[in-house]
């Protein structure tokens, strides 16, 4: 706990990873309970959950909202592209550019970055992220 608490008070964002499970849930549950006990690192932290199923319970929504931090991000399981990469040893921008995957991890590294999201879907938010530039209507 000690080591993360230094570390995170000289960050501007934390990001805390966990999957949908309720393992992780409890084990991040404990984190957050020992970091606030040490105290804490308070507006700092967000939520990423990986290998996250829409369709499947607990909602992302949820348990966002049972650790009381802010969701930054989803990124979904797809199981069978994960192993091909790292079987391949190529990377998911490489193999799979435009899956799930690679388009939330893309848009998490933009918010890391201080960079603003391309809007989801369309033609339009396709040009933008393209070209980088805003499409003239």
């Amino acid at each position: 706990i000690e080591f993360i608490q230094t570390f995170s008070k000289r960050a501007d964002r934390v990001f805390l990873f966990g999957t949908q499970t309720i393992t992780s849930f409890r084990a991040n549950e404990q984190l957050l309970t020992g970091l606030n006990r040490a105290g804490g690192i308070p507006g700092k932290v967000k939520l990423v959950l990986d290998r996250y199923e829409k369709r499947s319970l607990p909602s992302a929504k949820l348990l966002a909202e049972r650790l009381d931090l802010p969701l930054a991000a989803t990124l979904p399981a797809d199981w069978a592209a994960r192993l091909e990469v790292v079987n391949s040893g190529e990377t998911f921008m490489e193999r799979y550019p435009r899956s799930g995957y690679t388009q939330a991890i893309q848009s998490l590294a933009k918010r890391v970055r201080g960079e603003p999201s391309a809007a989801k879907g369309g033609l339009g938010s396709l040009f933008t992220e393209l070209t980088g530039l805003k499409k003239e209507r």
